[in-house]
């Protein structure tokens, strides 16, 4: 009685045929047909990875992975203008923001691609005041290029308690990137900032990344 051969994604190296002398039957000829028949399981499976409408290659899994943002693409705010820099310090060789002043702004461009999904913005920062309401706040945010208004995603996030190396993070995003909106994050240091300064030594975005875009 015929039956339909159950096909599996994989490219089988072998596709093993009868040899003369070799008996007539269903069984001989079945391997070489489930080879053929999971080869072309297997590419069906990567067609359809690919937009050819877009060029653009989806991950038949998608995975988070952890991207560090270019420090030197940040801006100072419009609280932080003058007092708030890119610096270098040669004695500790660290390459950061410098936030000098009560309150005011960094902000980093965040590059979602479109249908990825940004889920966490998270930075590495330095605090000059241990104790509330001394410590820098993270905000992540998105815009429209149509509207003159930006909306925030998430809550803003606190920084703990203490002076310091610590880090910041808004999680619990589900933001899938589209091609004409800018997302961006804003550091504001704590109402304790000055001498010494708080500090920005790194940003970083988690996305699902769904594929080459």
């Amino acid at each position: 009685m015929a039956t339909n051969l159950v096909d599996s994604s994989a490219f089988t190296p072998d596709v093993t045929v009868p040899d003369d002398g070799d008996a007539r039957n269903a069984a001989s000829v079945r391997g070489a047909f489930q080879s053929l028949a999971n080869r072309s399981r297997w590419l069906k499976n990567l067609l359809e990875m690919v937009d050819v409408s877009t060029g653009s290659f989806d991950y038949r899994t998608p995975v988070d992975k952890v991207f560090q943002v270019n420090l030197e693409d940040g801006t100072a705010g419009s609280a932080g203008a003058g007092v708030s820099q890119l610096w270098f310090d040669p004695t500790s060789g660290l390459y950061f923001w410098n936030l000098s002043a009560n309150n005011i702004v960094a902000v980093f461009p965040i590059r979602v691609p479109t249908g990825s999904t940004l889920k966490t913005v998270a930075g590495q920062i330095s605090m000059s005041t241990a104790g509330a309401p001394g410590q820098m706040k993270l905000s992540v945010w998105k815009k429209d290029g149509l509207s003159n208004t930006a909306v925030q995603l998430g809550t803003t996030s606190t920084a703990a308690a203490g002076t310091g190396v610590k880090s910041v993070s808004v999680t619990g995003l589900s933001e899938v990137g589209v091609g004409n909106v800018s997302y961006f994050a804003a550091f504001q240091a704590g109402s304790g900032a000055g001498t010494p300064a708080d500090g920005i030594l790194g940003v970083f975005r988690t996305l699902t990344d769904k594929g080459p875009r």
